[in-house]
């Protein structure tokens, strides 16, 4: 017998005959079952009692082996009123459209997951805030530049590169002291998206590089926006390639409270789906599901033999940034780094956005 399993027209409807195959089917160690069956409309033909007789054979084998059991039908219409309320009251779930089925099978599995989570952290560990005490009602706040915000992360225990800040006139020499390769950004208002501004240079190898790079810059912001020509900019050490880049987002919703998001960061965050939500706060083990569910996780694991990452160290920079920023002595408000670069055995935020209480 394999799984799945497929059976013919012989032993259809012969319950002496199917109830022993589907028993020795269900002698592995599986932790669900679900039969498939389309119940014809009685003006169809007369082959109902064929089906419902298999649909009580299923029924005893998964009640012998005490796992949840669901008949499914491929269509929403091929299971009748009258079959669903016999298979309720048999304790089976009657499931119309595979799809729905597997997807109910999901969640409630996170669910048990959640459930026992909770029965071994005790509920107090995991309970979120109630909605009156994370109201942003009348809360003003503000957009900081990525220099204090990277002041913050700092406060927080996130790593971030090397790095200082200059007027026009000192950047090569800010960058000469940092050490080549570097990065500088322009730091202002309305820069809240240094790319789409030309607000930001990268790998550059020399003063001469910063000095052209510089002038190009103010330019290309002028061009984009007269308004946010700064003369203040940031310089920082060009980092080599992660093994994996992430997004990640905290930001307060007015009805579920404070969330944050996983998602693949640079530029992949507009080229794939690719993002997990959870509520805050949080902890170590729903975390590591979250970065497990993502598509980039692959990567963590040694993707065709490159380097694995050392998971708890993400996980344990994550967590840091929770407990900062529910933290309201720090007062942030909403963050977004983007890209948080992983490593082996570190991460360091690249570009953060960050908005504060005013």
């Amino acid at each position: 017998m394999s799984n799945p399993l497929d059976y013919t027209t012989p032993i259809w409807g012969i319950p002496e005959r199917v109830l022993p195959v589907f028993e020795t089917m269900l002698t592995d160690p599986y932790d669900a079952a679900i039969f498939v069956q389309d119940y014809p409309p009685p003006e169809l033909d007369e082959s109902k009692p064929f089906y419902l007789s298999d649909a009580k054979s299923f029924i005893d084998a998964g009640n012998k082996v005490r796992i949840p059991s669901a008949i499914c039908c491929t269509l929403p219409e091929n299971m009748d009123q009258s079959t669903r309320k016999m298979l309720v009251e048999n304790g089976v779930a009657p499931m119309q459209g595979i799809h729905e089925a597997l997807e109910a099978i999901s969640s409630s599995v996170w669910y048990f997951g959640r459930r026992e989570t909770i029965r071994k952290n005790g509920i107090e560990k995991l309970r979120i805030k109630p909605l009156s005490r994370i109201s942003t009602a009348g809360i003003v706040s503000t957009v900081i530049d990525e220099w204090e915000g990277k002041k913050h992360l700092l406060e927080i225990g996130l790593s971030v590169p090397e790095g200082g800040i200059a007027d026009f006139s000192e950047v090569p020499e800010v960058a000469e002291k940092i050490g080549f390769p570097v990065v500088v950004k322009m730091l202002g208002r309305n820069l809240e998206h240094k790319t789409d501004a030309g607000a930001i240079a990268l790998n550059l190898l020399s003063c001469e590089d910063v000095k052209v790079a510089v002038d190009r810059m103010k330019k290309d912001v002028e061009y984009f926006d007269p308004a946010a020509v700064s003369e203040k900019f940031l310089v920082e050490k060009m980092l080599e390639r992660p093994i994996a880049e992430l997004l990640v987002n905290v930001r307060t919703d007015p009805q579920f409270g404070m969330a944050m998001t996983l998602a693949a960061g640079g530029i992949l965050t507009e080229l794939i789906a690719d993002a997990v939500t959870i509520l805050l706060p949080t902890n170590r083990n729903d975390l590591e599901n979250a970065l497990k569910s993502l598509k980039i996780s692959k990567l963590f694991d040694g993707f065709r033999g490159g380097e694995m990452i050392d998971t708890e160290q993400l996980v344990t920079a994550l967590l840091n940034l929770v407990v900062g920023v529910m933290n309201p002595a720090i007062g942030i408000k909403e963050i977004e780094i983007n890209p948080l670069f992983v490593y082996k055995e570190k991460v360091c935020a690249v570009d953060v956005l960050m908005r504060i209480a005013t």
